[in-house]
């Protein structure tokens, strides 16, 4: 009878014991995943450009990065230097198949090295590289007549770099007509698309840091936790760190800072117009300083008795010719100043931007 109560004990303090096991290590699990999750890193990637340098501007996000990630209490990751990507040897082949008229295998070969870019365009060696390559393939697309394929990657590239602009050996009317037509699609700035930083996102980030050079001006940061977008600030790309990680963390906002394209067209109209005043001015004053000295040695003017009304009107016009000369010549010297003026202020707006206004959207 003992033996029995025994043996029914036991069997009832195996299962009751496993029970408590498998309790406890569920609790255990649950912990370790709480703990785990709590313990979260902040991932820092930067967008491929060719607008700035790239290297530097890679090391200015992840510099904002390790910032952000002390002041969070959280933990750094460079996971995307350790899975970086070389694509500089297929873009080079690429380049010297289409230099050679061979533009079926200059796609394919671009074809494969794009999309696999794609997939962590943060993560690559040659940034800029890679944005030539879009542009290069964009061209061979518009020559083969491939109308959606050069639509998505113009729209792909001003999504990565927003003020790329092709170089003097790129250039061509169909690159520039697509580029022209992606940014009137977007109405402004491209978006940022979830695909691109959702597979970081994936692998491990509960908080990501981004940086998208918009151009030379400006740098546009967005905060994603969870997956979800939270904060998106731009501030000069000179600025302070501190005051971009002071922006990101909601604890400064007042001004928007936002680079505006600078149209060439009202220099170029300044200048035209004083051209067009000096040709003037100086057909009128050549005009009437002729028919003034023909009077002066005509026989009314040798003899000092001509209509003296007829000798100013010939004497007005010729100083309002030379007058139009002088506004004209200002006018030009002030378009050509105004343009060399900017284009100079344009690598030090960021040392007056920097005095600490950003602008900050919660989501």
């Amino acid at each position: 009878m003992r033996a029995l109560f025994f043996a029914h004990w036991r069997s009832r303090c195996r299962a009751t014991c496993l029970g408590v096991f498998a309790l406890v290590g569920g609790l255990i699990w649950f912990s370790s995943s709480a703990l785990a999750a709590d313990a979260s890193s902040v991932v820092a990637l930067a967008w491929p450009t060719r607008s700035v340098d790239a290297i530097a501007h890679g090391a200015h996000v992840t510099r904002v990065g390790r910032l952000l990630a002390s002041r969070m209490s959280a933990a750094f990751s460079e996971g995307a230097k350790s899975r970086a990507l070389d694509l500089s040897g297929h873009i080079g082949r690429a380049r010297s198949q289409f230099a050679a008229g061979d533009l079926d295998a200059a796609a394919k070969t671009l074809d494969a090295a794009l999309e696999e870019g794609a997939k962590t365009p943060y993560g690559l060696v040659d940034p800029a590289g890679f944005i030539t390559g879009h542009l290069m393939r964009i061209s061979i697309a518009r020559a083969r007549g491939e109308n959606e394929r050069a639509r998505v990657l113009a729209d792909r590239v001003l999504g990565y770099d927003p003020e790329v602009t092709p170089s003097a050996a790129e250039q061509s009317p169909p690159l520039g007509q697509e580029l022209k037509a992606a940014r009137a699609r977007f109405a402004g700035r491209p978006s940022l698309r979830p695909e691109d930083w959702q597979n970081a996102c994936h692998d491990g980030g509960k908080f990501i840091l981004t940086g998208r050079a918009l151009g030379v001006d400006a740098i546009e940061w967005t905060r994603v936790e969870n997956c979800r977008i939270t904060t998106q600030v731009i501030t000069p790309a000179g600025g302070n760190d501190e005051e971009v990680v002071a922006a990101l963390l909601g604890e400064k906002k007042t001004h928007v800072v936002s680079p505006r394209k600078r149209a060439l067209w009202p220099k170029v109209l300044i200048a035209a117009t004083g051209a067009a005043l000096i040709v003037t001015g100086g057909v009128l004053a050549g005009l009437a300083g002729g028919e003034f000295d023909q009077l002066k040695t005509s026989p009314c003017g040798l003899a000092a008795n001509c209509n003296q009304s007829t000798a100013e009107t010939w004497r007005t016009r010729e100083t309002a010719g030379y007058a139009l000369i002088g506004v004209g010549a200002a006018a030009v010297v002030a378009g050509v100043v105004w343009a060399v003026f900017e284009g100079s202020r344009r690598s030090t707006r960021a040392e007056w931007l920097h005095r600490g206004f950003a602008y900050g959207v919660d989501f």
